[in-house]
């Protein structure tokens, strides 16, 4: 049987490529379809967008397993499940940015996980009117808003943070017309995002020690620091390998480098050198929430000329292309903002934790000072050059580059 001689062509057809096609075209079939079809990319027809993500999912699962494709290509679907079964397609969705190589160091991305999850809150009640589902994606954006203020908090403090969230939901289901129902779901959900988030956080902080304290508790002499340098490099060559893996490393780092600094300028006279770093990470913050919902608007805006351009008699076939390619580039963008937004914000408060005042001074200083050894090799890992593999990462850049 050759390469283009299969049993069922029906994967290939889904992914929209070829049965010869090789590991690399696969990937970017996936990536590009998945970023398209995901159910909050497409609140109009949600449900449709879940079956598609879902069967986008599934044929990834088969055809990037060269032993499940193996099986495939000769005997079918029945012949090709995975042992454990298929993942849900959230999930296999999450590896996009950076997957379990970084559960380590930021913990599960959970932006699309949470998104997903408001929408179908939100469209709960099918027999509404056009009101009731306007009201719904207006809850998508307002969640997406209540997740920036609440990510951005550097004190979090499990009783407050948690009390506050159900006040502000409680206040914004009110608002927004929601059922009743919908009303509880939301408010449950908001309080289950906030316990979630607070484990998250005490789990990388304690990963994080961990990491630190392989210097910090080390006799920190040039030959011990050059060594944990060295294997803090090793750890980014490999993580850098994964999709968005040089994106996230520059992003923790520079969270790490803040961080640390901060503390030990506040060491100095006065402390002002660590009250205007202070305010330089807020400042940052503020330009962070800014940029991710740029990104969102100017993705939705694309898609909405997309739409209207399709009417068009004129439309080709080729501009269709090109236009989808641009309009995924612009999705992607926005998503990795979220993501990088959210990471950002968690990694403060893992950080605060570790250097809280409840340590003693001098540790903390250590924790600083390995906080920034790290923080600045992350901060240096870039992509090796004709790295093929950063198709999508190429996507994204050139999406800020280009105009409809």
């Amino acid at each position: 049987m050759s390469s283009t001689d299969v049993f069922d062509r029906e994967y290939y057809d889904i992914l929209e490529i070829d049965p010869s096609a090789d590991s690399l075209t696969i990937k970017k079939a996936y990536r590009r379809l998945a970023i398209r079809f995901h159910p909050d990319k497409n609140p109009d027809n949600p449900e449709e967008a879940r079956q598609k993500f879902q069967k986008i999912g599934e044929a990834y699962q088969v055809l990037s397993n060269p032993d499940l494709r193996r099986k495939y290509n000769i005997y079918g679907k029945k012949e090709a499940t995975p042992d454990q079964g298929f993942c849900d397609a959230s999930e296999f969705f999450a590896n996009l940015f950076g997957g379990e190589a970084f559960i380590d160091l930021i913990g599960e991305i959970s932006l699309i996980r949470d998104l997903t999850k408001a929408i179908e809150i939100s469209e709960m009640d099918k027999s509404s009117n056009r009101e009731g589902k306007n009201a719904s994606v207006k809850s998508m954006s307002s969640f997406t808003s209540k997740k920036t203020i609440t990510s951005t908090n550097p004190a979090f403090s499990p009783t407050s943070t948690i009390s506050e969230t159900e006040k502000n939901t409680e206040k914004h289901c009110k608002k927004k017309g929601l059922t009743k129902e919908q009303q509880a779901e939301l408010l449950a959900f908001e309080k289950e995002r906030a316990i979630t988030r607070e484990k998250r956080v005490e789990n990388l902080a304690n990963k994080l020690l961990d990491r630190l304290n392989i210097w910090t508790e080390s006799s920190k002499d040039e030959a011990t620091t050059r060594a944990f340098q060295e294997k803090i490099k090793y750890e980014a060559e490999n993580l850098k390998m994964e999709s968005f893996g040089v994106e996230l490393l520059n992003a923790i780092g520079v969270i790490y480098i803040q961080k640390g600094t901060t503390l030990l300028k506040s060491q100095k006279f006065l402390g002002i050198g660590g009250f205007f770093n202070k305010i330089k990470e807020k400042g940052n913050i503020v330009k962070d929430i800014f940029t991710t919902i740029s990104s969102a608007l100017d993705a939705q805006m694309t898609a909405e000329q997309l739409a209207k351009l399709e009417e068009k008699e004129d439309w080709t076939s080729t501009r269709k292309t090109e236009l989808e390619k641009e309009m995924t580039g612009k999705i992607l963008l926005a998503s990795w903002r979220g993501a990088k937004f959210e990471v950002s914000g968690v990694l403060r408060d893992v950080c605060d934790k570790v250097l809280s005042k409840s340590v003693p001074l001098e540790k903390r200083i250590e924790r600083a000072r390995a906080l920034i050894m790290i923080g600045a090799i992350f901060c240096e890992t870039q992509p090796d050059p004709g790295d093929e593999g950063r198709v999508f990462e190429e996507l994204m850049r050139n999406s800020t580059k280009k105009k409809v």
